[in-house]
């Protein structure tokens, strides 16, 4: 996959080369007023400038 430009939330905007890579992470507060639970599912979508969708479930230990 090559991915050319990645939008995280409204304000995180970056462009990729390919071949470049980009980590980042999503933090869970377990103090927030709506807390995140054991078996609990996370979906992330990446989606390309193209339009083509990545979608990604991840189970919470």
């Amino acid at each position: 996959i090559s991915i050319a430009n990645v939008t995280i939330g409204d304000n995180f905007y970056r462009t990729l080369s390919p071949g470049d890579v980009l980590d980042s992470w999503i933090a869970l507060n377990k103090d927030d007023p709506t807390p995140w639970k054991s078996g609990m599912t996370v979906e992330i979508m990446v989606q390309t400038v193209a339009g083509r969708q990545y979608p990604k479930s991840i189970i919470l230990p």
